[in-house]
C-alpha cells in the first residue's frame, strides 16, 4: 500500500475566517482543474490524488458553511 504524499485536506482553524473560506474554494477549484489536467495526460495516479484533495476541500468548505450531508 502506498502512503499519501502531501496535504490531503486543508487545515481548518477552530474559528474560521472569510479568508479561509476563499482559500478552501480556491483549493477545490485548483485541485479539480489539476485532476482534469492529469487525466487528460493519462497520469491516473496523480489525477486520483488531486480528485481526493478536491473532495477534501469541498468537505471542509461544507463543514465551514454548516452544510450536513446524508
Amino acid at each position: 500500500m502506498t502512503q499519501p504524499q502531501g496535504r490531503i485536506a486543508p487545515a481548518l482553524a477552530t474559528s474560521a475566517t472569510p479568508h479561509q473560506a476563499h482559500q478552501l474554494f480556491a483549493d477545490a477549484c485548483n485541485c479539480a482543474a489539476m485532476a482534469r489536467w492529469y487525466t487528460q495526460r493519462g497520469n491516473i495516479a496523480a489525477a486520483t490524488r488531486k480528485a481526493r484533495q478536491h473532495l477534501a476541500a469541498l468537505r471542509q468548505l461544507a463543514k465551514l458553511e454548516g452544510v450536513h450531508h446524508a
